[in-house]
This record gives C-alpha cells, structure tokens and sequence, in this order.
C-alpha cells in the first residue's frame, strides 16, 4: 500500500488561498494543479472540485462533466454540480440533458428563481432546436 503524506489544515488553507491568489492572476493551469493537490489529500474538498468544474466549463465541457460526475459521487444530492451540468451540455448542443438536470436542480432547490429561469432558457433552445432539425 502507498504511504500517503499527512497535511495539516493549515497547509490545505495555504494551498487554497494559494488557489485565489493564481485564480485571481488568471493562471488557470496553477488553479486546477493546486486544487488537484488539495484533491489528492481530502478528496471530498467541495472548493477544489467546484475550482476545478468552474475552470472546465470555461473551456474544456467534457473534462468539466467529469469533474461535476466527481462532485456528484461524493456529494449525490449537490443542487450545483447538476447546475453546472445543466449549463455544460448547451455547450455541446445536448438540449435533452440540459433538461434532464436542470431539473434535477429544481428539485433539489425548488424555490431559485436562476434555476426556474435556466429552464425556461433550455425549453426556448429545445424547441429552437427541433424546429431547426
């Protein structure tokens, strides 16, 4: 079995205001290698997952929905991570799951106005869509 080194929080706080600091200088590589670290010593660290599908969304949509499927295996019920999804998959032209989880959302938080909004946005490009087709 590997041996894996032992950090204290202080040092997790260090690395994520690490992360800030590099985020704030838009060094999106240092971001997601940072928050990687934090991931490699407490893998359920909901701030480097959430850095970490926020930065993918920017760019990469595949390895952003990866990262939500990482968010949503440690935390099943994360009304976010299946926000991010829902605004991932316009980006790949896939209206049927924009849907598909942005009510997933919805039940998860019923009341946020930004979701019911999403959604009534996702219809209006569905339908753009079909009609299109």
């Amino acid at each position: 079995m590997q041996n894996q080194e032992i950090i204290s929080p202080d040092i997790i706080e260090e690395m994520k205001e690490m992360t800030d600091v590099a985020y704030s200088r838009r060094d999106y590589e240092g971001v997601l290698e940072t928050s990687y670290r934090i991931l490699h010593h407490i893998p359920n660290d909901d701030d480097a997952l959430y850095t970490i599908v926020s930065l993918y969304m920017m760019s990469n949509h595949e390895e952003g929905l990866e990262a939500c499927q990482t968010l949503l295996s440690y935390y099943p019920r994360h009304a976010y991570a299946f926000q991010l999804k829902g605004k991932i998959y316009p980006q790949l032209s896939q209206w049927d799951k924009v849907l598909h989880f942005l009510e997933q959302t919805l039940e998860l938080e019923p009341s946020d106005a930004t979701i019911h909004h999403n959604i009534a946005e996702a219809y209006f490009y569905v339908n753009y869509h079909l009609k299109k087709a």
